[in-house]
């Protein structure tokens, strides 16, 4: 299929493409960067020495052999895939496993730099993803796609509320409609009192305004 053939498509003709040829729930390779920081060892003249990951104390042993040494956060192509549970990417752990992020971990997704993606995580850990597309004009349906997908599924967010007194703001109404049906109750009986002829005029108009005033 030649580049003028797209052209000719319409923009659902060239969705539907995109999706099949890059099904996210069959996974997609993508350049990741996490959020998680390694440590970046070379020598003085450049060439590279290895990787080490902060976790396992190397600084010191950088420091002491002469070498250069930058903290830099770790990136590396992987497939990504959508699943029933969450977000995998592909033997993307230190230890060479898969990485699964439940999506009670996820707070949502959204797209940046054009058509690049970034996740955002609890603890406003972000994941940022770059798709490679061969053919023209697919990269914005399916970064939109996994986007979606993603916001609809994320419920890592209600847990961010918690501690702002959000779980309280539910109540007040209640309360406040309570509060308001008993003033009304109380103000029908006295109502009913002064109709009866068991309150005077100053009498009724006092314990109404005592009512209302709430003293």
């Amino acid at each position: 299929m030649g580049l003028l053939d797209n052209f000719k498509k319409s923009d659902e003709e060239i969705k539907e493409e995109a999706l099949m040829e890059y099904n996210i729930f069959e996974g997609i390779s993508a350049l990741v960067t996490f959020p998680d920081k390694q440590l970046k060892i070379g020598t003085h003249s450049g060439a590279a020495r290895g990787v080490a990951t902060l976790a396992f104390g190397l600084i010191g042993l950088a420091a002491a052999s002469g070498v250069k040494q930058k903290e830099e956060f770790r990136t590396l192509r992987t497939l990504f895939q959508i699943v029933e549970k969450g977000l995998v990417f592909k033997n993307a752990t230190l230890e060479g496993k898969d990485l699964r992020i439940p999506y009670d971990n996820v707070v949502g997704a959204e797209r940046v730099k054009e058509d690049d993606l970034v996740i955002t995580l609890l603890e406003n850990q972000e994941i940022f993803i770059l798709f490679k597309f061969e053919k023209i004009g697919y990269r914005k349906f399916v970064v939109q796609h996994v986007i979606d997908i993603i916001n609809q599924r994320a419920c890592g967010a209600q847990y961010e509320e918690v501690g702002w007194g959000l779980e309280h703001a539910t109540a007040k109404p209640q309360e406040t409609k309570q509060e308001s049906k008993s003033l009304m109750d109380e103000l029908e009986r006295l109502a009913n009192l002064y109709e009866k002829g068991l309150l005077t005029d100053e009498e009724f108009a006092a314990m109404k305004k005592k009512l209302i005033d709430g003293d």
